[in-house]
């Protein structure tokens, strides 16, 4: 599904706090004032899942250290153990200690089918994990009495996002709310308050008068309050005292990610975080006084370079620095003039030549740009564009005069890649009656989309001579998922080619003869640049960067297939900080 995740995307700074005060009341909540900030790892290895004991005497954590491990640490000490070893694939972006702190439930993928993400426990300071719950689509809220437990689950066939509650033990399993309208999902894991009275998780919905929303509801599923956000909420946090709600959450504006606090029940959310620094999910000691979460400090460099004579797994490549931001080509798209579009963090989108110079800044008049693809032999653009209206649409615009026409109203439209001839522009998109994705075409002056394929797709890319599209699709449910790369025809009809793919495989591309199919691929530490020849046989591994930095955030090759733009971003910039001194 086209889910709010697509949008939003990741050296101590001081931090620059507000100062705010809950409407009706002589108090904040949260007392910006005095609020100091600490550091309790510094190997900026954190991965973004950080949670504290309720005593508030140990963390747990995930480490990047080749392979992901679950560690955790005593505050006061600084010892540390790990309590799941460093293994392949991925954990969720949350992990919880039950009530008594005896042990630590986290998500990670299915060892047997990395399509597949299960809930497992395991013991405070180390032990076997054990599965709890296949299926799941985030990390655990428990009951104060720990236990009951709640969740959130995506059904692939339909789209529909649901919230469970279940035993501790997993059993006894229900769904108490779901949401199933196009655009729209849960996008936070689940927060059980203190006195067991509710459930608060974020929800969002393209399209709406609100870009998201904190629900709070029962633990049967009604809703008791609503609290509507214009801005993408990335994690929720119930204060122990009930007095309201931790949040992290993405302004479309700048597109940073930060701690803000939402009183309960009523008043205004307020900032409690305002600086440069990306923040991870928050959790809260039982008195409240503090919360940890993890900071990163985004940092990405474009590199340019020569195609190879030969692309195998024995490239040399000489590739050279372009750019000097701290943070950019988030995404690259060359025109076919031989400049370089690219998006910053911030989502603004830049052109450049290729060794970086002449830098200018495009669609000035836009606030977020989400993507942008070159189309055909002239300074013709698409660009994926946050409205006003809280909807993902596609616009069409010219480099060299700036004239802009929007091509498409519906509530999500994505990643859009055009046909070498400039008449076609391929994307994915929603419909009205299902809450899929959708594959269509469209002419480059509008019209009418024409669907080519709809399931459960993560990117489409047109090949070079724009007889064909290939997108990846997810087919099955939990542990039956599984990843193909699909190859049809641009005019439609059955696929022509289904090939395995790794289920983190992402940014789709095709090499320049079109005889292979591009895509990143995570291994250990490291993003990779990988093809799969369409003819079979294995993979092959392009890319090698096995220092930092080494995660591949885009890359691009010219329109004459004769050079490549890589932007390799740091992943060793992130800590787990503890916040104290608010109350």
């Amino acid at each position: 599904m086209i889910g709010i995740a697509v949008l939003v995307v990741l050296l101590l700074a001081a931090a620059g706090f507000g100062i705010y005060k809950l409407l009706g009341e002589k108090r904040a909540a949260i007392d910006t004032r005095n609020m100091s900030i600490r550091q309790l790892t510094d190997h900026g290895q954190a991965i973004r899942l950080a949670a504290i004991s309720r005593d508030g005497k140990m963390i747990a954590y995930g480490r990047r250290e080749g392979e992901r491990s679950l560690r955790v640490k005593q505050v006061a000490t600084g010892s540390e153990v790990t309590v799941v070893p460093p293994q392949s694939g991925f954990f969720g972006t949350g992990a919880t200690f039950t009530p008594d702190d005896n042990y630590l439930y986290y998500n990670h993928n299915d060892p047997a089918n990395p399509n597949n993400n299960n809930l497992y426990a395991v013991p405070a300071l180390g032990g076997t994990s054990r599965l709890v719950v296949s299926d799941v689509a985030s990390s655990a809220g428990f009951s104060p009495d720990g236990k009951r437990m709640a969740y959130l689950r995506t059904i692939a066939a339909s789209g529909e996002s649901q919230l469970l509650i279940a035993n501790a033990d997993g059993s006894s399993e229900q769904v108490v709310s779901r949401i199933q309208r196009a655009g729209s999902n849960f996008s936070t894991d689940p927060s059980w308050s203190s006195s067991g009275d509710y459930i608060a998780v974020g929800a969002c919905e393209l399209g709406g008068k609100t870009l998201c929303s904190i629900q709070v509801l029962t633990p049967e599923g009604k809703m008791v309050k609503n609290f509507p956000l214009d801005m993408i909420v990335a994690s929720v946090a119930w204060m122990p005292d009930g007095s309201g709600v931790l949040f992290l959450a993405v302004e479309k504006s700048g597109f940073r990610v930060q701690i803000w606090f939402q009183p309960f029940p009523a008043g205004e959310a307020y900032r409690i975080t305002n600086d440069l620094n990306q923040y991870g999910p928050v959790s809260v000691t039982a008195d409240g006084k503090s919360f940890v979460t993890v900071q990163t400090h985004p940092a990405a460099t474009i590199y340019v370079g020569d195609l190879p004579v030969v692309l195998d797994d024995k490239i040399d490549w000489k590739l050279a620095p372009i750019s000097t931001e701290q943070a950019t080509g988030y995404t690259l798209s060359w025109t076919a003039s031989g400049k370089l579009m690219q998006l910053d963090r911030a989502g603004r989108l830049y052109m450049t030549a290729p060794d970086g110079s002449g830098r200018v800044r495009l669609l000035e008049n836009i606030q977020t740009t989400l993507g942008v693809a070159s189309c055909g032999p002239g300074d013709i653009a698409i660009a994926a564009i946050i409205t006003e209206k809280n909807t993902l649409n596609l616009w069409r615009f010219n480099v060299a005069t700036g004239e802009q026409k929007q091509l498409t109203s519906g509530k999500g439209e994505v990643g859009p890649s055009c046909t070498p001839d400039g008449k076609w522009v391929v994307y994915r998109g929603t419909a009205a009656t299902d809450n899929l994705d959708h594959i269509y075409k469209l002419p480059i002056d509008g019209g009418t989309p024409v669907e080519l394929a709809h399931g459960n797709f993560r990117a489409t890319s047109v090949s070079p001579d724009g007889s064909l599209v290939t997108y990846k699709k997810i087919e099955g449910q939990g542990a039956g998922a599984k990843s193909k790369f699909m190859v049809q025809k641009l005019e439609g009809g059955a696929p022509l080619e289904e090939l395995d793919a790794p289920a983190d495989s992402t940014d789709l591309g095709w090499t320049p003869d079109g005889r292979a199919i591009l895509y990143t691929h995570t291994v250990g530490s490291s993003q990779h640049l990988y093809m799969q020849p369409r003819s079979g046989g294995p993979p092959v591994q392009l890319t090698h960067f096995d220092t930092e930095p080494s995660y591949i955030q885009a890359y691009a090759w010219s329109r004459d297939g004769k050079k490549i733009a890589i932007t390799r971003a740091r992943y060793n910039d992130a800590d787990v900080v503890i916040f104290f001194g608010f109350r």
